[in-house]
């Protein structure tokens, strides 16, 4: 009888335990999810920020090319990593990409978009050659 009533216990455990699980994957997906969508709305608005400085014409001239250097050492000292100039520049291409946050699909991440904005370069200079040399 004692077997029967720890084996009854065991399954009750475990299926206490299972449910304890699925609400702390469930709480760790959500916060990544959530955290992911913030990420990539500030890379979509920092690209955004670029190119509206970057077409202000004239003034852009007093800092010219060296626009994402000073940017980026200003940007590395207070938040760190992730905001390099090359990085600043894929979230240019990001937003130049995209241009509609509405078209920016939370499920991928920044990671996802460095490639897929890798592609469509790519692939912008593939026509590009084609009809130079046609």
């Amino acid at each position: 009888m004692k077997k029967r009533l720890s084996l009854q216990k065991n399954r009750e455990f475990f299926a206490f335990l299972s449910d304890i699980r699925k609400i702390i994957h469930k709480a760790r997906y959500a916060a990544f999810t959530a955290v992911n969508i913030e990420m990539l709305k500030s890379y979509f608005e920092v690209g955004k920020k670029i190119v509206e400085e970057e077409q202000r014409g004239k003034q852009r001239a007093r800092y010219g090319e060296n626009l994402l250097e000073i940017l980026s050492n200003e940007l590395s000292k207070e938040f760190g990593r992730g905001f390099d100039a090359s990085n600043l520049r894929r979230m240019r291409r990001f937003y130049l990409t995209y241009k509609k946050w509405e078209t920016v699909s939370p499920k991928l991440t920044w990671s996802h978009y460095c490639e897929l904005i890798k592609i469509k370069e790519g692939a912008k200079s593939y026509k590009i050659q084609a009809i130079l040399t046609n």
